[in-house]
């Protein structure tokens, strides 16, 4: 019997307008500092743990991951930055999940637009509408396949959760 394996794809937390220093740069605000934890702690309450996090180097991105993390009490090791994922197309972020083959069976890619959605989209494609993923928005995925074996169609949407609807 295959594994199931569990993809949680989050967009990253509002971030700063990106008038005063380049997007690379841009760092969360307030609001995606509370949104972030209010994610982390829906994935708790919900036993939606994943074993790493595997996210961007952008600072938006890393300081989402670290406000999962730190719900998680997770170790600095747990969290692994992968440039390939700023600006990522799907297959790219494909790629970089393949990397987890046989590894691990529950992880957490924190990611941008419009990669993350695109990458949802393919997966899950009996969506009959287009997803959106705001910032902080958490699309939770299953798969019977591995992760160097996903293709169109080889996951299943278990949830959708806008962190504004937890507020």
């Amino acid at each position: 019997m295959n594994q199931i394996n569990k993809l949680f794809v989050l967009r990253h937390g509002k971030a700063a307008a990106g008038f005063s220093c380049p997007d690379f740069e841009r760092e969360l605000t307030d609001k995606g500092r509370r949104h972030a934890a209010l994610v982390a702690l829906w994935m708790l309450d919900n036993i939606h743990i994943p074993e790493i996090i595997i996210c961007s180097p952008a600072q938006r991105t890393m300081q989402t991951a670290a406000i999962v993390a730190n719900v998680f009490d997770f170790e600095p090791n747990q969290i692994i930055q992968h440039p390939e994922i700023y600006n990522a197309s799907r297959q790219e972020l494909l790629a970089v999940l393949a990397e987890y083959t046989h590894r691990f069976s529950r992880i957490l890619l924190v990611g941008h637009n419009p990669g993350v959605e695109s990458l949802v989209e393919y997966l899950c494609p009996e969506l009959n509408y287009s997803l959106i993923l705001q910032p902080t928005s958490l699309a939770c995925l299953t798969s019977d396949d591995s992760w160097d074996q996903l293709e169109r169609g080889s996951a299943q949407l278990t949830e959708l959760v806008h962190s504004k609807s937890l507020t």
